[in-house]
């Protein structure tokens, strides 16, 4: 029987990831974009693949019919929407389709501390459609993660919850600094040499497609976190990046006490103590620092190195 598979939304880069797997292993996909012109030439030039059009923020526009199983990535509200009330609308229109469509199985890609309703940043919003033992006091940017899980962990008969750690790939966003003379990186991460779990989304998107495609979980929901093979601290990643573009570079430390004034310095207000309260937890004596050890036989770690990443994300910038 022929395996049909939707990807919500198609253009992120873990959906992306999972559609390159999946097509590689001649799974029939259909990718969701808010406009189909999005799609890669990579998936669209496949017979397998489909581009379908269709809207988080509009529950009419979604339309599972046919599909096996949906991977779906919560995306983060740039528009200046409250996150808690982006992420229960988004999550109930995907739980709308999904039951209507009859769909099996649910791929649901999530966020390590996830679990928890509080303790991280809290925040209090209440809306017809999320009840309030779900949105009371959940983390910061978190919530997002919180409320889909709690939305959607029983939409189906089959769920799997993914919780991948830091990605490698964020990294990029110090391409700018590295172009200036001297080069140099700034890490939130302190103490410098304090490591944190990261994981690309190369292992993110096979893993997607490993749950997709593999047999029914012991337990629904199932939920399970994604490492990379070990821990990087910031001067790691400081040598990597150093590496990988053939020239010594500075790192520039952001103590927990200037940590909101950068913050504040990259990201819309909106944004900003949210994205401080999950930096701060992730430091040490943080809440999410008890999940940086993998449980055996129940978490997964992948294959792909900070330093094949970095390559292929600085490379360019090597002398």
């Amino acid at each position: 029987m022929t395996l049909t598979v939707s990807v919500i939304p198609a253009s992120s880069k873990v959906g992306q990831a999972a559609i390159h797997y999946l097509l590689k292993d001649d799974i029939t996909v259909r990718g969701f974009y808010r406009n189909t012109s999005k799609a890669p030439q990579e998936f669209t030039q496949s017979p397998l693949f489909a581009a379908v059009q269709g809207d988080l923020q509009d529950a009419a526009s979604l339309t599972f019919d046919g599909s096996d199983v949906v991977f779906y990535v919560p995306p983060p509200a740039y528009d200046g929407t409250d996150p808690g009330e982006f992420a229960s609308n988004a999550a109930n229109s995907i739980k709308g389709a999904l039951q209507k469509a009859n769909v099996r199985r649910l791929v649901l890609l999530s966020a390590p501390g996830a679990q928890h309703s509080s303790g991280i940043v809290s925040s209090k919003l209440h809306t017809a459609s999320c009840p309030d033992d779900i949105i009371d006091q959940s983390q910061g940017i978190l919530r997002i993660n919180h409320i889909s899980d709690e939305i959607l962990k029983q939409s189906v008969p089959e769920v799997f919850v993914m919780r991948p750690f830091y990605f490698y790939e964020d990294w990029a966003m110090q391409i700018p600094t590295l172009k200036e003379d001297p080069p140099f990186i700034t890490s939130v991460f302190s103490p410098l040499d304090y490591k944190v779990p990261m994981v690309s989304i190369k292992d993110i998107g096979l893993y997607a497609a490993r749950s997709v495609t593999g047999p029914p979980p012991a337990t629904s929901p199932q939920i399970f976190k994604l490492y990379g093979p070990k821990a990087y601290s910031a001067l790691d990643v400081r040598d990597a990046v150093a590496r990988a573009i053939n020239r010594d570079l500075e790192i520039k430390e952001v103590t927990p006490d200037n940590l909101r004034e950068h913050t504040a310095a990259m990201v819309p207000e909106s944004m900003v103590d949210d994205l401080v309260g999950l930096t701060t937890a992730t430091l040490p004596g943080g809440k999410l620092q008890d999940e940086f050890e993998p449980r055996q036989g129940v978490d997964e770690i992948g294959e792909v190195t900070l330093e094949d990443i970095f390559v292929e994300i600085f490379g360019e910038l090597k002398e």
